[in-house]
């Protein structure tokens, strides 16, 4: 059933044109499918259509703590009555193909009427008939919407427990293109968890995040998101005071944005270069490659990068005594 999702924070739809609430059409609709032995079929649209509204604007709890309820226009009703028989109805026959497909249906409209929540419910149906049957580009593709909507909910968490699990079917099943569609959305969540922790100055753990942001975006072959990785990793490095291991990632990402014929980011990566070679006390290679980001500062007219390696500069020139 569907009431382990939790009463107040799962299902929902649009409200009807003008606030109309069809009960008619309800009642109707749960007596017809009761009638025609979809008993499951029932209890999940009986439950789907009576039960607080998730989408509601904060009102003062009436009724014993429940919200308003939920109103679900007609079409909608058919739509959902339709797609829950249809997999009852399949399962019965050991059409798995046509109960995934339903399921699926379902998720992706309650995605659609903003109530990921239940959504989550169906593609975890969806997830559980592909792991019965063996489907594995069933289960590989129940995974992905899965870390999607996860992403869409901000559980990030969750998100990548289930972008994980697509990029190890894909591997285990050698399937490129799903290796690089899992990649693809692994270096988006794992990106944001390492942003966080540099935020909260965690940078171990920041490192860690990037790390496998990095290794996700070499298999996707993303070379973009493969430089800001680097980056990402020599600054933290830098932070943590271990100026050799930013170097390494650092020169990593010069070369990536010299292949991308990336100006600003090259000067952007002479200029955390030069920052590590300072902290190595190796004033020759700092002040080689702020001369390097002072001239593409130049070239990209960037007046607070030409700002900085000139501050920079005169800072090195000033301790060796190199006034003029």
């Amino acid at each position: 059933r569907l009431d382990p999702l939790g009463g107040g924070g799962t299902p929902g739809a649009a409200e009807a044109p003008g606030g109309a609430y069809a009960e008619a059409d309800r009642r109707r609709l749960c007596e017809e499918i009761l009638a025609d032995g979809f008993v499951q079929s029932f209890v999940d649209f009986f439950y789907l259509t009576h039960r607080p509204d998730p989408n509601a604007e904060p009102t003062p709890m009436v009724d014993g703590g429940a919200g308003r309820e939920i109103e679900v226009p007609p079409e909608e009703m058919l739509y959902v009555r339709d797609n829950l028989t249809q997999a009852e109805n399949a399962r019965r026959q050991g059409d798995t193909t046509t109960v995934y497909g339903a399921y699926s249906n379902l998720a992706q409209h309650f995605q659609k009427v903003k109530d990921p929540k239940t959504g989550v419910y169906f593609y975890e149906k969806c997830l559980e008939i592909s792991r019965l049957t063996g489907d594995k580009r069933g289960e590989m593709a129940a995974n992905n919407d899965l870390g999607l909507i996860y992403q869409g909910m901000n559980d990030v968490n969750s998100a990548i427990k289930f972008h994980e699990r697509h990029l190890e079917l894909a591997t285990d099943g050698e399937v490129p293109s799903e290796e690089n569609v899992a990649a693809k959305e692994l270096i988006k969540v794992y990106k944001k968890v390492a942003g966080t922790k540099e935020g909260a100055n965690d940078h171990e753990e920041a490192v860690q995040y990037y790390q496998k942001c990095l290794e996700a975006a070499r298999l996707a072959q993303e070379k973009r998101s493969e430089g800001m990785a680097c980056y990402r990793l020599g600054r933290a490095y830098i932070m943590m005071e271990e100026p050799l291991r930013a170097i390494s990632f650092l020169e990593d990402y010069e070369a990536i944005c010299k292949e991308l014929r990336d100006l600003e980011g090259e000067g952007q990566a002479c200029a955390a270069i030069a920052s590590a070679y300072q902290m190595l006390t190796n004033d020759e290679k700092a002040v080689e490659y702020l001369d390097k980001c002072l001239s593409i500062a130049s070239e990209t007219e960037n007046l607070m990068a030409q700002g900085e390696a000139n501050c920079a500069l005169g800072v090195i020139h000033n301790k060796r005594g190199q006034y003029d």
